[in-house]
């Protein structure tokens, strides 16, 4: 990289503003189309694991995008500079058509399921009543040590999700292999939760007859409305903080989607970030 290319060279070099071009292209895409209410609030609450996160998601389209057009740079009379920044918007614009699709599969799904339950009444059974006892296998208030002896060895976990970075004081994290997360104190597992991959074929499980990425309507059928509390978080109005009375369950809900499950093994305490109701 230089700060002045000479004229033989331009189509093989880049300078530092032309870097810094592509980053700042890339880095505003992908802030506008993650959500850049999320991404202020949470460089507020966590910059540091943010930046990491937004470093990780620049990686996606630049590197690609630069090594292809490092070879083929020489081949074409375009710079160096343009091949990289069109192909990088090209990677980006895929992402973004990607996601898009993935949202339009699970509307079509939410609507399908809604016309065919938008007459009948969908009765509350024994199971769902029941208390949450176990989250994909792992029990809540076991041991650390019984759960690495039936699901091997559990890594650290830093809070990366807005709900972990806001409620996790006082809690050491873990993540078993099925990305199940124990929120341990003095040795036992208080809490476990899971984060939803934004892809809705990614997980099908359901936790406590509700599963990831599904809405409001589908926690009301199951839990009843009035058994029901709603949070609001005052920075962020495309997220709320669902809780069923009497059952310790939390849902994390973002444009009306479950994107974190939480079981407690005894009642949340108050949440300070989700603290207005609804």
């Amino acid at each position: 990289m230089t700060d002045e290319l000479p004229n033989n060279n331009a189509q093989k070099t880049l300078t530092r503003k032309q870097f810094y071009t592509v980053l700042i292209v890339a880095t505003i895409w992908l802030v506008i189309v993650q959500n850049p209410s999320k991404f202020f609030i949470g460089l507020g609450v966590a910059p540091v694991d943010t930046l990491a996160l937004l470093l990780g998601s620049l990686v996606v389209p630049l590197l690609p995008s630069y090594l292809i057009a490092k070879l083929i740079v020489r081949k074409i009379r375009y710079t160096l500079f343009q091949t990289w920044l069109v192909l990088a918007i090209l990677i980006l614009l895929m992402m973004t058509i990607g996601n898009l699709r993935i949202d339009e599969q699970i509307d079509n799904k939410t609507t399908q399921k809604d016309k065919a339950t938008a007459y009948e009444p969908v009765p509350l059974s024994k199971s769902v009543k029941a208390m949450p006892e176990e989250m994909q296998g792992v029990k809540l208030g076991d041991s650390l040590s019984n759960i690495q002896f039936q699901h091997g060895k559990l890594k650290e976990r830093k809070p990366v999700h807005l709900f972990e970075r806001f409620e996790s004081r006082g809690f050491k994290l873990y993540e078993t292999e099925t990305n199940v997360i124990i929120w341990e104190k003095n040795g036992k597992a208080e809490v476990l939760s899971y984060e939803c991959p934004s892809n809705f074929f990614d997980n099908l499980n359901y936790f406590h007859f509700v599963r990831c990425n599904e809405g409001t309507k589908d926690i009301f059928s199951n839990y009843g409305e009035t058994n029901v509390d709603i949070f609001c978080e005052e920075r962020d109005v495309g997220t709320r903080l669902y809780e069923v009375k009497s059952k310790n369950i939390r849902f994390y809900l973002s444009k009306d989607r479950i994107n974190y499950i939480a079981f407690s093994s005894s009642p949340f305490s108050k949440s300070k970030e989700f603290g207005k109701k609804c």
